[in-house]
């Protein structure tokens, strides 16, 4: 568990299902994910696919809970490249615009940064996402590339950015 001043990030357990369903069922929660909203016929497999993530050994799926609501998730995974991490954040539409995806997401790298396997930590977001890419800022990562057209998602081809940081990059509150 991560505790912030008014947030606690607990990992996710079986009895989330319904409340991430509240999250992922919305499309205009997922509009810029790769994956489609939740549904009666899906959540099983949605849900399931969260689970199996969050029981990887290089992956965490924190759901962020405020006075005991689930408001929204953070999960971080190792990527390919040695020492780097990514991370990315996911909020109930009635929770956004409060600062809670900043509070978390500074928490989570935080946290990241006292392992001895991070030297990096990256997010990578449709470049349509504009609050998420303030979230990157706001906790001290830079924008590093803005790619044209080059992830196929939902129909469409959308452009990407890739924020990155290190510790030194951190901004304290």
């Amino acid at each position: 568990m991560i505790r912030t001043e008014r947030l606690r990030l607990l990992p996710l357990r079986e009895d989330d299902r319904t409340s991430l369903f509240a999250i992922y069922g919305d499309p205009s929660t997922v509009r810029y994910l790769p994956e489609e909203a939740w549904t009666a016929s899906n959540v099983d497999e949605a849900f399931g696919k969260k689970l199996r993530f969050a029981k990887r050994g290089d992956a965490f799926f924190y759901v962020v809970t405020l006075q005991g609501m689930r408001i929204g998730t953070i999960s971080a995974w190792h990527t390919a490249m040695k020492d780097t991490w990514e991370i990315g954040f996911v909020f109930h539409k009635s929770y956004r615009h409060k600062g809670y995806a900043t509070e978390a997401a500074r928490a989570v790298v935080e946290d990241l940064f006292t392992r001895d396997d991070v030297h990096r930590i990256q997010a990578c977001l449709d470049a349509r996402n504009i609050p998420s890419a303030r979230v990157c800022e706001r906790i001290g990562m830079r924008l590093e590339a803005h790619f044209i057209q080059d992830y196929w998602n939902k129909e469409e081809w959308t452009d990407s950015y890739i924020y990155g940081m290190l510790e030194e990059d951190l901004i304290a509150d």
